[in-house]
């Protein structure tokens, strides 16, 4: 039904009136929002997490989302249902709150005005392990050492280890001494330098130099971040010289701990840097890429896990910066978890880092804020926060901002890379990171664990500009030793006290030893004796000073008994909390608390920790458990860690334990820690069973999950077994065409486990002949009908494609297809078959065709949708959609667009203002092609009338509740409208039109004469 309301009387454009207005109050009424609700897409949204940063604190972060404007909105934080702190969020949307009191069991939650974020309870509080005397551990956002915070600020090292490789495994004794630092920055070389123990000596001289500095700006230098793997060198370089000439390799790293703890300076070797061009392999943690730098890593780490000296490892240095390759931000933090879960059982006693530059462009990443930070440091085992940054100037708010989100995390940050990465001055040196006194002095106002610049330069002022370098080196100061006896002297009896294992072996000879007993005496001389007048533990500390000035001190706790002990009959106490927090394939990581040596008082003289394989250790049956070697025990309440390696895996094993004093009197036999080692998993990668290869040469490729196997043999066909080492591939060449069998058999000590799989070789062609037509055939129609046969005896045909001349392939079903519209002269008709191996074949025919009667795509319908001013054309075959586009028009002009549903469906919208009566006329030219490249058999031209005001409006009920209160007011108006209609209708039936028009569908198409 159409009307026209310029014909119809005022009565029925009064009655569709009051329709529209009723329809549309129940359109209006039913989407009304409930009180309170939250409407829409663009409603603000809060999100919220909370970490436990202390025994009463604990930190909140989220974000302001689904809004405009993220930033500038008011944040207010409530503990326990009340608001305590109040923020604004960032201009990204985050927040955060640090540093919040809370107890065990409270909760958090945010808000933005009436907006609420969910409810969480805050996590509960998981007290971190004490290290050993003097070593660095772990206390909240602080690093500790003896129960005190410290702050350790150094340098970067990255080449003086890698040049000690070459000059020792070459062997070439002219790069000795080359290194990155000392005397003049990047590209030195320190003189007189023949071999490790040297190199090392001097280097640690230019440290102890550079320790007097300690203004706010320029703290005293105790640390070294060094660069132990490089694989910018040579790949595997570390690796294979360890594996060449092992006593070489510890020989060049125990000089470098011993000089480093010499001068009093902590290390932090960096274990893993990838190559550059990366190498992606190191990041498959089944590639023997990877498997070697976790073997040399885990020696490394077993090797030094008792030295203080080692402040933290730092198992990777910005692997980050080659992320972007290789996946997303959470494959990169898998990768890590991976890496870190894999390294740290076997260094119980040391802190673990990863070096990252927080790279924000990684896939996932969540750009510039405290999710990135978190990101990259908020990872599992991952102990310190590590972050490099180079800007080309600071601020204090941005200092502000990473000093919080390091609070907010709850673990000691350590900035091992930063500086200015701008060079105002041509210095000539790619690495002129400018040092930042500023950013030092306000991180470590901050309270941040540990600081290394890259380089000691100052925004191209020259090499020390802010650490100047003058004069001779210093010599090393001596070192205090020294024993008493008795071991538990007894009030009123003499101490004999022996400083003679004092020395100096760096530097002048000890001159003067000077003695404070604790108890107010003091003494001089080597040797001296001390009488305690009471009891009590004293702290006796000798201090040794050289000829040169140079001292050092020592001290130890002496117990004074009041009296002459009776006899000791109080054993340790029993242990109950032995567990295993670390299992590997061949290892298990036990920890549990030191008991004393009278109960929980005192320390203990020795452990004995044993293992059974068959059922749990208890006091009857505990010395036939298998020994496994124990350090001696901390002090009552330390926390223990032991590492028992050479273990069999997919094994189960009782761990149990004993501690004994002096006498001794042993402890019953602890709980016992039940636990079954990991099974390592081969498994077959390539080729997948079932493949299909083009070749005679097949690569069969497995993985091992860890840890490396003694030997590895592949089969195939059940023939011989081939050695093919330890690595995880191997090549068979000169393989015939068919199904194979392959096998790979990997052993680990004398167990041995297998994977197979299965593969069809394929190196023939197949066979394509055409039928019909014949190559010199003449042909007297547009129509040609080219079939075929295609034949593969190996994998079976894939694909079979055709073409006409050179136009490109198109893949077809069945032995024959059927090319239309072809014009006359000259063609080839190709045809291509391919196998499942890849393989093609192809089969030509050239032909002459001499008449070619009409064709081409032709419109089949049109449909005009007035309400929403469009046209809907379906062709007769798939367009080539530029071509169509490019051959339409519309008359008078008015602008539109076009959308393709497929390629033989096309809708044309109206998009400019139309004027009311025009008649409107779409042309589209016979330039138009279908995608086989024939043109449209003629021009087509289709018209279409503006469409009226108020016709053709498309409404969509929405029924609401109050419906029926409009109800009979729609059915009364709508029966008045129903008569005056009719009446209306009656009168325009007599009218005649002087021309056709297309209002609602197509009725033909009218090719343009």
């Amino acid at each position: 039904m159409v009307l026209d309301p310029d014909r119809g009387p005022r009565s029925a454009r009064r009655a569709i009136g009051f329709v529209v207005v009723a329809l549309a109050l129940s359109l209006v009424a039913s989407s009304m929002p409930s009180v309170g609700s939250i409407v829409g897409p663009d409603a603000l949204t809060l999100t919220i997490l909370s970490k436990r940063t202390g025994p009463n604190e604990a930190s909140a972060l989220g974000t302001v989302e689904n809004t405009a404007t993220p930033g500038g909105n008011l944040v207010e934080l409530l503990v326990n249902g009340a608001v305590v702190r109040s923020t604004n969020s960032q201009g990204s949307g985050e927040y955060w709150f640090t540093k919040v009191p809370v107890s065990d069991g409270a909760t958090i939650q945010t808000r933005v005005g009436s907006i609420y974020s969910a409810s969480v309870a805050v996590p509960a509080y998981v007290a971190q392990p004490v290290g050993p005397p003097g070593f660095i551990y772990a206390q909240g956002t602080q690093l500790m050492k003896d129960g005190q915070p410290i702050i350790l600020f150094g340098i970067n090292e990255a080449t003086a280890f890698s040049w000690a490789i070459v000059a020792a495994a070459t062997p070439d004794p002219t790069v000795w001494g080359l290194n990155n630092v000392f005397p003049t920055g990047p590209g030195s070389k320190i003189p007189n330098v023949a071999n490790a123990d040297q190199l090392w000596r001097e280097y640690f001289r230019y440290i102890l130099h550079n320790r007097p500095a300690g203004d706010p700006n320029n703290p005293p230098v105790t640390l070294l971040r060094i660069w132990i793997v490089d694989n910018n060198w040579q790949m595997e370089m570390a690796y294979n010289y360890w594996k060449a000439n092992p006593s070489g390799f510890w020989n060049l790293f125990d000089r470098m701990v011993y000089w480093a703890s010499r001068s009093n300076t902590y290390l932090v070797p960096i274990l893993g840097q990838n190559a550059i061009p990366p190498n992606n392999l190191m990041y498959d943690t089944t590639n023997p890429l990877y498997l070697h730098n976790l073997e040399l890593t885990r020696a490394i780490v077993q090797r030094y896990d008792s030295s203080p000296t080692i402040a933290m490892w730092d198992l990777w240095n910005e692997a980050d910066s080659y992320w972007s390759q290789i996946g997303d931000i959470s494959s990169f933090r898998t990768w890590v978890g991976h890496l870190i879960s894999d390294v740290a059982p076997y260094s119980p006693h040391h802190l673990i880092t990863v070096g990252s530059a927080n790279n924000q462009f990684i896939a996932g990443s969540p750009g510039w804020g405290w999710r990135l930070y978190f990101d990259f440091n908020d990872i599992p085992g991952l102990q310190v926060a590590n972050q490099h940054m180079y800007e080309p100037y600071i601020d204090q708010t941005y200092i502000d901002i990473n000093s919080d989100w390091n609070d907010a995390l709850g673990t000691p940050h350590f900035q091992s890379e930063y500086g200015y990465w701008q060079c105002p001055s041509p210095v000539g040196n790619p690495l002129c990171y400018g040092y930042w006194p500023y950013y030092t002095e306000r991180r470590v106002t901050r309270g941040v664990g540990a600081l290394a610049p890259m380089v000691f330069l100052d925004n191209g002022k020259g090499a020390y500009y802010d650490y100047p370098y003058t004069g001779t080196l210093p010599s090393y100061p001596p070192v205090a030793s020294f024993v008493f006896s008795p071991a538990d002297p007894i009030a009123g009896n003499a101490v004999s006290f022996d400083g003679s294992a004092s020395y100096n072996d760096a530097g002048p000879p000890v001159a003067t030893y000077q003695w404070s007993f604790g108890d107010g005496g003091t003494g001089s001389g080597k040797t001296i004796q001390h009488i305690y007048s009471t009891g009590g533990n004293f702290t006796v500390t000798l201090t040794v000073t050289d000829t040169s000035g140079g001292s050092g001190t020592s001290a130890q706790t002496v117990p004074v008994q009041s009296s002459a002990p009776g006899p000791d009959t109080t054993p340790p106490a029993r242990t109950t909390d032995l567990r295993a927090t670390g299992t590997g394939y061949d290892y298990v990581v036990l920890a549990w608390t030191a008991p004393g040596d009278d109960g929980n008082v005192g320390t203990a003289m020795t452990y004995s920790v044993r293992y059974s394989t068959t059922g749990p250790l208890t006091d009857s049956n505990f010395l036939t458990g298998t020994a496994v070697p124990v350090p001696a025990p901390h002090p009552a309440g330390s926390k223990e860690k032991l590492n028992v390696t050479g273990l069999a895996q997919g094994t189960p094993y009782w761990f149990g334990l004993r501690t004994a004093d002096e006498v001794p009197n042993w402890s019953p036999v602890s709980t016992n820690a039940n636990v079954t080692t990991k099974s390592t998993q081969v498994s077959v990668v390539s080729p997948a069973a079932g493949a299909i290869l083009p070749t005679a040469s097949v690569l069969l490729t497995w993985s091992v999950s860890s840890p490396p196997p003694n030997s590895t043999q592949v089969q195939s066909d059940n023939g011989p077994w081939i050695d093919a080492g330890t690595g995880t591939s191997y090549l068979f060449t000169g393989v015939a065409d068919g199904v194979h069998d392959l096998r790979v058999h990997v052993m680990f000590g004398s167990t041995g486990l297998y994977a197979s799989t299965n593969a069809l070789v394929d190196t023939q062609s197949p066979a394509v002949t055409i039928l019909s037509p014949r190559s010199g055939d003449t042909l007297q129609s547009s129509t040609i009908l080219v079939d075929w046969t295609a034949t593969d005896s190996g994998s079976g045909i894939a694909t079979v494609a055709v073409r006409q001349d050179a136009q490109p392939y198109q893949v077809v079903q069945g032995n024959s297809t059927t090319f239309r519209n072809v014009v006359a002269g000259s063609h080839t008709f190709s045809v291509q078959g391919t196998d499942s191996a890849g393989h093609r074949a192809e089969a030509s025919v050239v032909v002459t065709v001499t008449a070619v009667g009409g064709g081409g795509p032709t419109v089949s319908s049109v449909v005009f949708h007035s309400e929403t001013k469009s046209i809907d054309l379906t062709f007769s075959e798939p367009m080539n959609e530029t071509s169509v586009e490019s051959s339409i028009g519309i008359a008078p002009t008015v602008s539109y667009s076009l959308a393709w549903v497929n390629a033989s469906y096309l809708r044309i919208v109206v998009v400019g203002p139309m004027e009311q009566g025009t008649l409107y006329q779409v042309t589209i030219q016979n330039s138009a092609q279908g995608t086989s490249g024939n043109r449209m058999a003629s021009a087509y031209a289709f018209w279409f009338d503006a469409p009226r005001p108020g016709a053709g409006i498309d409404v969509s009920f929405l029924w609401s509740y109050w419906f029926y209160l409009l109800f009979l007011l729609v059915t009364a108006n709508w029966v008045l409208a129903t008569l005056v209609i009719v009446r209306c209708r009656r009168r325009a039936s007599r009218a005649r039109h002087s021309r056709a028009r297309f209002t609602r569908g197509f009725e033909g198409s009218l090719p343009i004469r």
